[in-house]
């Protein structure tokens, strides 16, 4: 008697076929998941940047233009030439910056800050320099500062021009 070769596979072979597949699609679709949670989180981290940087730029050019600066409660209040006041407040998870002119309007911003990070205004004891510290804080671990911007008091206020003055 001749014997026929078979020409399908085996129960077995099926079964070890699709054990790999699918343990190479899980493998797939995790990869996949941690590339989008990682940018995800590299989005957050670049608007969280973009955020402080805009929120240090402000403040040094309030500082640089100022006529006097003092700290008050969660924050720093500076008084510029014109007599326009501006008013940084730290509240939760954001910064406020209040810009009152002397006609009585007010313009208002916010800096929102993420969950793990807070900001402190301080002045030197000669009211020549004033700080801004965006700090990273953790759970049972030391705060690190993660952005710091520092600026002389009125180191362009008498540079301005009527034109570059705020309206």
């Amino acid at each position: 008697m001749t014997t026929k070769a078979c020409l399908g596979h085996t129960l077995i072979e099926m079964v070890v076929s699709m054990s790999v597949g699918t343990s190479l699609m899980v493998l797939a679709v995790g990869l996949v998941h941690q590339s989008m949670r990682i940018k995800s989180i590299s989005d957050e981290r670049s608007d969280q940047n973009r955020t402080t940087q805009r929120l240090i730029q402000h403040f040094r050019d309030d500082v640089h233009h100022a006529r006097s600066i003092e700290t008050v409660a969660n924050g720093m209040k500076i008084i510029t030439p014109d007599e326009q006041q501006i008013t940084y407040l730290v509240e939760t998870e954001q910064v406020d910056r209040m810009e009152t002119r002397p006609d009585g309007r007010v313009r208002r911003e916010s800096y929102l800050l993420a969950k793990s990070f807070a900001a402190a205004f301080a002045v030197t004891s000669d009211q020549q320099q004033a700080e801004v510290v965006i700090q990273c804080v953790f759970e049972n671990e030391k705060p690190r500062i993660d952005r710091r911007g520092i600026a002389n008091v009125g180191r362009l206020a008498d540079r301005m021009t009527p034109a570059e003055k705020p309206r």
